[in-house]
């Protein structure tokens, strides 16, 4: 079995390269596929699940193969209401922001509200299996997002400059990917199970 990794976010595709790879599950990613490397995909939804089935579904439509997609929404605790970035946690006031952008913009929200404040990543999964049979599930991942920001970025990742781990005196950005795991406490683990339970 082949399963299509549906995103072009080179990150998330290291990221789910590694789950796979740990599995024995083969896979492609758009960056292959000329027919789709280059479509967009109107996020439309109001939750992760939504945004994730909606991304599953156009790739699944197209290939017709396994699809591995995922959607992310953003809690800041101490951000008021209006302020929460929810879903659009790479968009502001109708554009896609860039690293450099997010990072201005979240460094001077955190910096209004007192410079620091717990938080939580909303991740949804899903997988559309090669009968088209779709499987999702939630996972919750705690932060702790501080306005002054790291020099190290990620690319594609730019939040993890603002993540601090006080446990290891380091930023998320800063971690290897043993400590950015153990950080990460069972939400990993938990991850790579959802997608053994359902491919394996």
């Amino acid at each position: 079995m082949k399963i299509l990794i549906g995103t072009k976010n080179k990150g998330k595709i290291a990221k789910f390269a590694n789950f796979l790879n740990d599995l024995g599950i083969e896979y492609i990613t758009p960056y292959d596929i000329p027919e789709i490397v280059n479509i967009k995909i109107d996020e439309t939804g109001t939750t992760t699940q939504e945004n994730a089935i909606i991304k599953a579904k156009a790739y699944y439509d197209i290939c017709k193969i396994p699809v591995l997609c995922d959607d992310s929404s953003l809690i800041i605790d101490k951000f008021p209401a209006d302020k929460q970035p929810g879903v659009f946690v790479h968009r502001h006031d109708g554009k896609e922001l860039t690293d450099s952008e997010i990072l201005d913009l979240y460094s001077a929200e955190l910096e209004a509200i007192g410079g620091e404040s717990p938080g939580a990543f909303i991740k949804t999964l899903c997988i559309i299996d090669e009968k088209g049979k779709i499987y999702c599930k939630d996972f919750r991942s705690e932060r702790y997002f501080v306005s002054k920001r790291s020099n190290d970025i990620v690319e594609n990742f730019p939040l993890r400059s603002l993540i601090y781990y006080k446990e290891y005196g380091k930023y998320m950005s800063e971690m290897s990917v043993q400590e950015a795991e153990k950080a990460e406490g069972n939400t990993t683990i938990n991850e790579k199970e959802f997608i053994k339970s359902v491919l394996c």
